[in-house]
Formats: structure tokens, C-alpha cells, sequence
């Protein structure tokens, strides 16, 4: 009397690294017995390995690494890949109305927002990658290249001075005037008056003995600036 003779049949799993490299070696799967999918993870530059599937073109997964295989057949399976993206965040560093955040794709250029923040009694120069830079790496509407996560900070340049005027022991100064950085004014024409003195001009330091200005001058400076009466 002879006896069957019985081989549990096996089957053959192959993984695809589908223009990736790096990818798992062939596993053997033996009939009803449960096989982990392998843990070893390929490897694409610019994109994320998601996991697997049957087809190549796939961009959903079927199995994730280390899941369960149940299924008692030959099967290739094709890596899944997911595109990285970058963030591009706006930091108004003082001012208000910050662009939306952008994403960036590998390998893709971004056109950077053409939107502007604003800030009180100061001018939008553009962006720069350290907070307190005032040197502007983007323009709005420049071209961000980088593969890469950044935060870019507003560069302001201050558009808004103050002339104040100090009677010097007089009485009658005149009110202060604001000046824009584009702006050309007139020194006040009102004259302080203290009894016993002439009123001369102003002068930047309360001792000075030159006059820097006389009422009526034209002003095109950039910067804060205190005058007192001689």
C-alpha cells in the first residue's frame, strides 16, 4: 500500500522599488501561513516611501511594511511613492497682514506671494531668512527654488521721522512735525520767544554754537531729529 506523498505549496513575494532603490530581497510565503510584510524600506531622492501595491502606477497602498500577507499566490508588489513638500511661512517679524502659507514640491520652483504686510510708519522692503536681517533674500513674486522648509521674516525700512522742537529756557515751541523718508518739508516758521533774547535759528545740541537750521529751511533727512533754539 502506498501513501500521497504531500508538499504545502509556497509562493513567491517581490518587491519593486519602482525607480527607487534599496528595496527589500524576495520572501517565500508558504500556503494559509500568515508572512509579514518585510520592514525594509526603499529609498527615492525627493519623495516619501508610503508602501506597497500590486500595481506599478499605484498611489494607493495595499500593504504598509509589516502588515500581514495572506494571500496564497505569486505577487509583485510595487513601491509607492509620495512627492515631498516643503512649507513656506510668512512671518510679518512687527507689521500685520502676513501672506498665507505656500507648499512647495520637490524639484518644482514656487512663485512666492505677491501680497505685502503692512506696518505702521514703515516701508516693505521684502524677505529675509533671519528675523532681524535687513538684507532681503525674496522679493513678492520671486522665485523660492530650495527644497526645503522656510520661514522668511518682513525686512522693514522705517518711512516716518519726528522733527521735535525744544524752546531752550524760551516759551512758544513750535509742535513737532512728522516727515516721510520721501518726503522734503519745511522747518516750522513758528519762532519760540524768551524775554530778553533774540531768537536765532536751532541748533541740534542746547549749547550749540552753530545754527543748523533757520525757520523755513527745506529738510530731507531720514532719521529722528531734536532741535533747540539759540
Amino acid at each position: 500500500r502506498l501513501y500521497a506523498v504531500w508538499k504545502l505549496e509556497t509562493y513567491t513575494i517581490t518587491y519593486d522599488a519602482n525607480g527607487g532603490n534599496g528595496g527589500p530581497v524576495s520572501q517565500q510565503k508558504t500556503y494559509n501561513k500568515d508572512l509579514k510584510i518585510s520592514g525594509i524600506r526603499p529609498k527615492k531622492n525627493g519623495y516619501t516611501f508610503a508602501g506597497w501595491a500590486k500595481s506599478r502606477g499605484a498611489s494607493r497602498c495595499t500593504y504598509k511594511s509589516g502588515e500581514v500577507f495572506r494571500e496564497n499566490k505569486d505577487t509583485k508588489l510595487y513601491a509607492v511613492w509620495k512627492i515631498k513638500t516643503y512649507s513656506v511661512v510668512y512671518d510679518a517679524n512687527g507689521g500685520s497682514n502676513s501672506p498665507s502659507s505656500q507648499v512647495k514640491t520637490y524639484g518644482r520652483d514656487l512663485v512666492l506671494s505677491k501680497n505685502k504686510p503692512k506696518r505702521e510708519n514703515y516701508l516693505f522692503a521684502g524677505w529675509a531668512k533671519e528675523k532681524n536681517s535687513m538684507t532681503c533674500s525674496y522679493k513678492p513674486g520671486g522665485t523660492y527654488k530650495a527644497n526645503a522648509s522656510i520661514r522668511l521674516y518682513a525686512v522693514w525700512i522705517r518711512d516716518a521721522f519726528q522733527i521735535q522742537y525744544d524752546a531752550n529756557g524760551g516759551v512758544g515751541a513750535p509742535v513737532s512735525q512728522m516727515k516721510r523718508r520721501s518726503e522734503t518739508i519745511s522747518i516750522s516758521k513758528t519762532r519760540p520767544y524768551k524775554s530778553g533774547y533774540t531768537f536765532l535759528g536751532w541748533g541740534k545740541t542746547p549749547n550749540a554754537r552753530t545754527i543748523s537750521y533757520y525757520p523755513g529751511d527745506r529738510y530731507a533727512g531720514v532719521e529722528d531729529m531734536k532741535l533747540y533754539a539759540m
